[in-house]
């Protein structure tokens, strides 16, 4: 699992390894639209500033199945596409999954 910091400085968990359960809680239970990220996951294009918060959102509620709706997460995140590119990666395919657990592990190891 992987942090993330919002911006009222809570750190919370992501995965960005999303099941399809948790898509479809979402939609059916918090009417989450998952049109943008499908398309995204398709057609690997048309790629907004929604498709990156959604796809952070994802992540988060994939971590945290009880977590905050989506309006309340998009009041305390703001978006870092440099923090948001990479987690889209790993959402959308497994190999951005393990190269977002690589640059993970190298951005976080202490150096000797």
């Amino acid at each position: 699992m992987k942090t993330i910091i919002l911006n009222n400085d809570e750190e919370v968990t992501i995965n960005p390894q999303i099941n399809a359960l948790t898509m479809k809680n979402l939609r059916d239970k918090e009417g989450f639209k998952t049109k943008l990220i499908i398309g995204a996951m398709i057609k690997q294009e048309d790629i907004d500033e929604f498709v990156l918060i959604d796809s952070v959102f994802l992540a988060y509620r994939q971590a945290n199945p009880q977590g905050m709706e989506y309006e309340t997460f998009l009041s305390k995140y703001d978006l870092d596409m440099e923090e948001a590119m990479p987690i889209l990666v790993a959402v959308i395919s497994k190999k951005g999954r393990q190269e977002f657990a690589k640059a993970f592990k190298k951005r976080t190891s202490k150096k000797k």
